[in-house]
């Protein structure tokens, strides 16, 4: 059997300024929430899917929410690994069973510890004075996914010192080492042990019997997409794509 495990946005489709051609030539699939056009597939990128489909199972690996992913018009008739890998869809849309109960046992671990360090956060906000344009927990089905800040571009400086801040303490304090930061110029993630891509695709692999006759690819364009893609046979990243850039591929 042949599986790719996929993340979506710049992998499978980007927005219309990011398309290498022209909108008219590529295929809309993902809207906004208020149902304006977002996200478009290159022809290349089509092709690509088409392949995989016609041949093999694809399964999506997307930090986006349950309501994003909804927004999203591509058929994918397995499983599916949504919000960071927080939830595992089973293939009827539904949270898969086993996987749920992992969670909520992973969540009475994490979540004390969760908290503690979206307080520091929000100290952090205050002590540097930032204005965030976004602040929070994100939840699907009523589970603490990942804490999400997001700052206008001209309050990327101050939130690079909140980094830097935030992640002296974590190195400083080991009984947080299992929680990942994501950050870049305006956004700032915080992901618990549990909401992991890797150890959802891990998840999925035991679930669908893949074994080492299978062939597995791993596609995606983030630094954070390489810990799921390494457990791939085949790593593909798309070209201009953060990996190819911080990486000094190109």
């Amino acid at each position: 059997m042949i599986y790719c495990f996929s993340d979506l946005d710049d992998s499978l489709f980007q927005s219309a300024h990011k398309c290498s051609v022209d909108t008219e030539n590529c295929k809309l699939v993902s809207f906004k929430e208020n149902g304006d056009m977002q996200g478009f597939s290159t022809p290349a990128q089509q092709q690509f899917i088409d392949l995989i489909k016609q041949n093999g199972t694809l399964i999506p690996v997307t930090a986006r929410t349950v309501n994003s992913f909804n927004r999203v018009s591509m058929d994918f008739d397995s499983y599916k690994a949504i919000c960071h890998g927080a939830i595992v869809l089973a293939p009827n849309g539904a949270i898969d069973p086993e996987w749920k109960e992992y969670l909520e046992d992973q969540i009475s671990i994490h979540n004390e510890k969760f908290q503690q360090l979206v307080d520091l956060v929000r100290t952090l906000v205050n002590e540097i004075n930032i204005q965030p344009t976004m602040f929070g927990v994100k939840e699907n089905y009523g589970y603490p996914c990942y804490f999400n800040l997001k700052v206008e571009s001209k309050d990327s400086s101050k939130l690079e010192k909140l980094f830097y801040h935030f992640h002296s303490f974590v190195n400083s304090n080991r009984e947080f080492d299992e929680f990942a930061i994501h950050w870049n110029d305006r956004t700032f993630d915080i992901l618990p042990p549990y909401t992991s891509k890797a150890k959802a695709v891990e998840f999925i692999y035991k679930k669908l019997g893949i074994t080492s006759s299978d062939l597995v690819f791993g596609l995606g364009d983030s630094l954070s997409d390489l810990p799921f893609m390494n457990q791939c046979d085949f790593l593909m990243i798309p070209k201009n794509s953060q990996i190819v850039k911080r990486k000094n591929l190109g």
